[in-house]
């Protein structure tokens, strides 16, 4: 079981409303769909497995002589040597050897018990000034790592590191009353791509949607309907949910407009518009009856659009609470942190949070009209989340405009956390993004310059549709319309998904449609297309899984095929697949197993050029190489799924 003893099942959440701390904590609302925990002994021990596996060997290997030698030492790392180096795995000379004995005299001796006692995969360690290189016998690596990898199948490259830990993610998180556009695309992907990173780390992990339903600017809204709710009316009672979000959008635009324009001409940089916007999101904490009512068609009515981008991208929450969830914590958060001697009014009557941060700003969660502000909420949220769920982590997935923001904010908790005597605190962590923007320039849903993520969808559709039935008449392939069609948009939505994250998450992103698409180069449909080769490929040999197996069974049958220099750095990059795993995870960065995909569809499509496979008139070389790509594909559809990236069969 895991470690940290706490909640190990969503049954022992707490969720009944109560008393956090001299915060109020709302009843935790069911699920949207149902939560489950993983046992994270149910997964491999990566530290086992593959080319990992083999590295651990070495690593006791020269243990065994440097804690005799040397008790208490560090156990050496065994590392990847650089391309420049004819070596398949190098040790560094601990510094301690060299200070007690001669370095060479010690590297002699490890490179010697690896020789002596490491036949099985050493094939030679020779010293080489600081290092000690090893060189491996190809065939004890290659039957290792492909018979790894065919065995676990779908948890090849998972771990137990997460060791069950709870991790609550912050992810999505769209305004309510607006369409869902490219800009919000980065927290979806991004947040279930780590999702999924940390759940084959051994972390479970719940996704919270913490969509913006409450604020000042649904008073603008509000206020907008009011004033020019007839010139969008056909908009406003049509039955396409769609077109009503745009007829609210239009006057969330317009209202903003004419406040810049009033703020640009008024003496004190004031809008009597915005004032009324607030008083009207005033109206609505105080629970006006119309207001209320606009409140819940608004929201109901942008989820149901919402959901249907979320279906498409293959993204599902298990719980959706915005921002008006803590409407009931709000005040409670604000005198339980003047209680706690952490505030201060400022010039302008906004009750601030005193940073502990040297350069931190105040965190304001009290306007003078008496209303909430998003701070305000976001720590009713903190609270709540601990009481309901009781997390190792809380990880926000949001843009980088955002960094000082959430920065005050976990100061803010922290100080009250200590100062309430709060021993077990999770780690709040902000993962930050770079903004998506058009080749003209940033977008902004005030100024109306925003691509709705249902348009993005069906052009880049259109994009794929003439590639895919080029490609499938050319095989001759069969197949009904509908089923071309789910392949064009597993190929868009793929696509899409990994042009997001295919580089570093800070990254800022210009959007072109044609660069999304592509087949060529570092794209989504290459990667997918590679598993639809080797698809092609095993299902042409008629090759099975069962029979290709035997190739293990005799150990004295060798594995030919890994005298081919390019096999041979194939499998090894392979065998490396759960350090990927490892690094996305510690650095919260998808990229990383991006990077890896393309490294490995490279190497195998370079193959494709040497060895002949199908007809190949060796028949050991045939079916080893067989072998081979099936590992290929299950490590590339293992990664693939990480990213939320669908796979097609055929295109």
């Amino acid at each position: 079981m895991p470690a940290s003893g706490r909640i190990q099942n969503p049954e022992a959440f707490h969720a009944e409303s109560g008393m956090w701390h001299g915060i109020i904590v709302p009843e935790l609302p069911s699920p949207e769909i149902p939560v489950r925990f993983i046992d994270p002994n149910t997964l491999p021990n990566a530290d086992e497995v593959g080319m990992v596996g083999i590295k651990n060997v070495l690593g006791e290997l020269a243990a065994s002589y440097t804690e005799q030698q040397f008790p208490g030492s560090k156990r050496l790392p065994v590392n990847r040597p650089p391309d420049n180096v004819a070596s398949d795995a190098q040790l560094a000379i601990p510094a301690h050897a060299i200070a007690k004995l001669h370095g060479q005299e010690a590297a002699k001796q490890i490179a010697g018990q690896l020789r002596s006692k490491g036949t099985q995969y050493v094939r030679e360690a020779r010293v080489d000034g600081s290092f000690i290189n090893v060189e491996l016998d190809r065939n004890a690596v290659g039957r290792k790592v492909l018979q790894d990898i065919l065995t676990l199948g779908d948890t090849y490259g998972a771990n137990r590191d997460g060791d069950g830990k709870l991790i609550v993610m912050d992810v999505s998180s769209p305004n309510i009353a607006k369409e869902m556009h490219l800009g919000h695309l980065r927290s979806t992907v991004i947040g279930e791509a780590l999702r999924r990173i940390m759940m084959f780390n051994g972390f479970n992990v719940i996704r919270d949607n913490h969509v913006g339903d409450w604020g000042t600017q649904f008073g603008l809204l509000g206020r907008a309907v009011e004033l020019w709710g007839d010139e969008v009316k056909d908009y406003l009672t049509s039955p396409d949910p769609s077109r009503q979000v745009q007829g609210l959008l239009q006057l969330y635009v317009k209202i903003n407009v004419q406040i810049a324009n009033e703020k640009a001409v008024s003496p004190d940089g004031r809008s009597a518009l915005e004032d009324a916007g607030r008083a009207w999101f005033v109206k609505l904490e105080n629970g006006d009856e119309d207001a209320v009512k606009f409140w819940r068609w608004a929201s109901q009515l942008s989820m149901k659009e919402f959901n249907e981008i979320y279906e498409q991208l293959g993204t599902q929450f298990e719980y959706i609470l915005g921002e008006s969830v803590y409407e009931s914590s709000n005040q409670s958060v604000i005198e339980a942190f003047k209680q706690a001697g952490l505030t201060f009014v400022d010039d302008k009557g906004v009750v601030k949070v005193k940073p502990s941060r040297k350069k931190g700003d105040a965190l304001g969660i009290q306007k003078p009209d008496g209303t909430s502000l998003y701070g305000t909420r976001d720590l009713a949220t903190i609270a709540a989340r601990m009481l309901w769920f009781d997390p190792d982590r809380i990880v926000y997935v949001v843009g980088g405009d955002q960094n000082e923001y959430f920065a005050n904010v976990f100061d803010s908790m922290g100080q009250y956390l200590d100062a309430k005597g709060v021993a077990h605190k999770p780690d709040l962590h902000h993962v930050s993004f770079g903004a998506v923007e058009l080749p003209e320039g940033p977008m902004s849903t005030r100024k109306g310059n925003v691509v709705p993520l249902r348009d993005v969808v069906e052009i880049l559709k259109e994009n794929v549709r003439e590639r895919v039935y080029r490609n499938l008449d050319r095989r001759e392939t069969q197949l009904s319309t509908p089923e071309v069609e789910e392949i064009i948009g597993k190929v868009a939505i793929g696509s899409l998904i990994y042009y997001d994250l295919k580089g570093a998450t800070k990254r800022k992103i210009v959007y072109d449609p044609d660069e999304v698409t592509s087949f060529e180069g570092n794209s989504g449909a290459s990667l997918q297309y590679t598993v639809a080769r080797i698809n092609s490929i095993l299902e042409n040999a008629g090759f099975n899984l069962q029979d290709a197996a035997q190739t293990f069974e005799d150990t004295t049958v060798a594995m030919d095929v890994m005298s081919n220099d390019g096999v041979a750095r194939l499998v090894d990059t392979l065998g490396y697949f759960s350090e990927s795993v490892r690094t996305a995870a510690t650095r919260y960065e998808p990229s990383v197993i991006s990077e890896y995909l393309v490294q490995v569809a490279s190497q195998f499509n370079g193959l494709l050029e040497q060895i002949r496979i199908i007809d190949n008139p060796d028949s050991r070389i045939k079916q080893q190489m067989l072998l081979v790509a099936a590992a290929t594909r299950q490590v590339m559809m293992n990664g693939l799924s990480l990213l939320n990236i669908p796979v097609a069969n055929r295109m």
